[in-house]
């Protein structure tokens, strides 16, 4: 988790305001008997200074989460394959863990490849159980 959001979100900059983890995971304190974080020690939000942080990942059914980082990765990747189309390069997409339960890796990589098929792209799936790959693609256990 390399970004933190506000988790209350309770001023305008609060719902919009994006920030790096580091700094403030190496100040967590936990007991080393117990595991238990320090809550004093806990992230708080960048701009209010009150609300516990939380990470900038877009949970199940989650409202609060700030994609703008998010849509900029997509963006890139998005212009990144287009170019490939372009310039009629073959493509090899190394997948590695994504399996069915949770699929959105496993549609991406298999998306992306069949959209450049006419350069002979190719996905590696590496998973050891859930291996299936569309035909012609390559699976490693």
């Amino acid at each position: 988790v390399d970004f933190l959001q506000c988790s209350r979100g309770t001023t305008s900059e609060c719902r919009s305001t994006i920030w790096p983890s580091k700094e403030q995971f190496d100040a967590i304190e936990f007991d080393s008997e117990t595991f238990l974080a320090n809550a004093d020690t806990l992230p708080r939000c960048v701009v209010c200074k009150s609300a516990v942080a939380r990470p900038n990942v877009l949970m199940f059914g989650d409202s609060d989460f700030l994609d703008d980082r998010t849509d900029e990765q997509w963006n890139r990747f998005r212009e990144f394959t287009d170019d490939v189309a372009i310039d009629k390069q073959k493509l090899v997409v190394i997948e590695i863990g994504a399996g069915e339960f949770v699929p959105t890796v496993r549609h991406i990589g298999e998306s992306t490849v069949a959209a450049n098929s006419k350069q002979g792209s190719l996905l590696v799936r590496i998973n050891p159980r859930d291996t299936d790959v569309p035909n012609g693609h390559i699976s490693l256990p």
